[in-house]
């Protein structure tokens, strides 16, 4: 029971009484006005840093990679363009600067978002967490050179500077898995880790990672209006393309069906029948042909030149970026705006870090094009 004033009185409300006004209230624009208004007029904000698109195509005509470097000099990545007292290559240093200003960006969206809404926003915000833990272990598997895995972690609410730079010391697989002891992530991975002493196969313990992250991440948006369909869409979206990518691998190593499916992750929208029949297709160019919501025919016609699944794995990137983006692009007031621009500027960052790769071994403006979407 909850006092109420009322003309001097007070009245004995119960709780459960009030929550259909409070549910009200909390629909009203007036209300979302108030409680989102400073965080989305910050994020508007930070949406004019973003490149234009006349910014991106002189990206993509620039002759070289240091050319690339001056035109971003112009733009919000300029004080993240410092020279490292290492030796870096030119296209690392762009790497550099890319995870400093995400990093950054990051920091300051959790900074503005209401502090009433911060467990549902770091929930969406792990996926950088998870982004950590993944190329940590694919560069301890590789047995990367330290400063080249240090160069795509990105600082995060949950880990600082010094933690990853800690976690990237590690010399096997095992020991960066037992560091992650006290963190969420360790659960999900310890289960795998004897399986990988035994096969070195690292795939199942991504997939385990990535299963984890979906799982909860999509829990915390299922009842959220705030959070909406938007969200839930993309990651929904996601989910489906890494598991349609893990076949296309998995056919591609020549793993047996069972393998591949112990290595799905969970969430998506596609269902059980339409993972099987994937799975089940006695080829990639077969599997490819069971799809037709991400729109595989160019790739799969790019993929009979050259036998390359990188193909498929850009056409379900861009397929996401079409669907979930544009959505996104249109939330207003909530904090669905915040993400949004979130998920804008990982996109903006991965389009840049294909250009500069891609520049590196010397693709055309017209090939890399096609890589960067729209």
């Amino acid at each position: 029971m909850t006092p109420v004033s009322g003309n001097g009185n007070y009245l004995k409300v119960p709780l459960k009484a009030l929550a259909p006004v409070q549910s009200f209230l909390k629909g009203t624009l007036a209300y979302r006005a108030v409680r989102y208004g400073y965080a989305n007029s910050r994020t508007k904000a930070m949406r004019a840093t973003l490149l234009s698109k006349k910014e991106t195509d002189a990206l993509i005509e620039a002759k070289n990679i240091q050319e690339i470097i001056g035109l971003l000099s112009r733009t919000s990545y300029s004080a993240d363009l410092v020279e490292e007292g290492v030796a870096f290559s030119r296209a690392d240093l762009v790497e550099i600067a890319l995870t400093k200003n995400f990093s950054r960006t990051l920091k300051k969206l959790v900074k503005i978002s209401p502090k009433g809404d911060s467990e549902k926003i770091k929930r969406v915000f792990e996926r950088y967490d998870v982004l950590n833990v993944k190329n940590l272990l694919l560069g301890v598997h590789l047995k990367e050179p330290k400063q080249k895995i240090r160069v795509l972690l990105i600082e995060s609410p949950a880990f600082n500077k010094a933690g990853l730079n800690s976690l990237a010391e590690s010399t096997s697989v095992k020991e960066l898995v037992e560091k992650l002891k006290n963190t969420d992530y360790y659960p999900p991975l310890a289960g795998k880790v004897l399986d990988y002493e035994k096969s070195r196969e690292i795939r199942p313990l991504v997939s385990a990672l990535e299963s984890h992250y979906h799982k909860k991440a999509l829990g915390g948006t299922a009842h959220s209006t705030d959070l909406g369909l938007a969200v839930k869409n993309m990651l929904d979206a996601e989910a489906d393309a890494k598991n349609m990518m893990i076949v296309f691998r998995g056919k591609k190593e020549g793993f047996e069906e069972k393998k591949i499916r112990a290595m799905l992750i969970e969430g998506g929208k596609m269902a059980r029948h339409e993972l099987e029949k994937i799975i089940a297709a006695k080829s990639i160019e077969d599997a490819a042909k069971t799809q037709k919501r991400f729109g595989l025919s160019d790739a799969l016609e790019f993929y009979r030149k050259d036998r390359s699944i990188v193909h498929f794995e850009n056409a379900l990137e861009q397929g996401i970026s079409k669907r979930g983006l544009s959505e996104l692009r249109r939330s207003v007031l909530s904090l669905s705006a915040i993400v949004g621009f979130l998920f804008l500027k990982e996109k903006e960052v991965s389009d840049v870090r294909k250009i500069v790769r891609t520049k590196e071994f010397g693709f055309t403006p017209e090939e890399i094009r096609k890589l960067v979407a729209p």
